[in-house]
């Protein structure tokens, strides 16, 4: 993989020129995809008000009468809802990404298409640009996980982000940013 300013030749030998990427229409990206909301429990307090508050699985861990099975559950059902909202809003990046920050050429010739078509490979139709074009950008011009990353880091830089959201968007997309446990920090209820 040879890198010369904002182009990247990968190792399948495709030239791609890398753009930035307009922060806010990342922002609205991510916001089509709802976090769910944390778990709650109800209380009523001595004045006889009822009160709801959240929970994540440290306040079980910390307070033996939230950890009812019903708890345990709802607590399960975030991490299961959050795990798969992240990987909606992670799909739709990487879209994002690959259509807006890379431009590349399409080939002249269909033989790309026909080798993919022999070996059973379901190709969008050509009439529709936008799936077409990211089908053959992540199945023809990218030929490894490091490559998606340092696409990935190379587009985010020629968007102007600080270097602590870089990091964290690296490591997202590694899956280095697990979900929930015990063991990690969670939102505070």
């Amino acid at each position: 993989m040879s890198v010369n300013d904002n182009e990247l030749t990968t190792t399948m030998g495709i030239t791609l020129k890398l753009h930035g990427l307009p922060s806010l229409l990342v922002q609205k990206v991510k916001a089509t995809v709802p976090e769910p909301e944390l778990p709650t429990y109800t209380v009523t307090t001595v004045a006889g008000v009822v009160e709801t508050h959240t929970f994540n699985n440290l306040d079980m861990e910390a307070d033996p009468e939230l950890e009812t099975e019903e708890n345990k559950k709802l607590w399960q059902d975030y991490v299961i809802n959050m795990a798969a909202a992240r990987s909606k809003s992670n799909d739709k990046l990487m879209k994002l990404l690959f259509m807006k920050g890379v431009e590349v050429e399409m080939p002249a010739d269909n033989s790309w298409m026909e080798i993919q078509s022999w070996l059973g490979v379901e190709i969008p139709d050509t009439a529709n640009k936008l799936d077409f074009k990211y089908h053959y950008i992540i199945t023809e011009c990218i030929g490894s996980p490091e490559e998606i990353q340092t696409i990935m880091e190379r587009v985010m830089r020629l968007s102007g982000l600080s270097e602590e959201t870089l990091q964290k968007a690296q490591s997202m997309f590694r899956g280095e940013v697990a979900e929930p446990t015990s063991k990690e920090e969670i939102p505070a209820s």
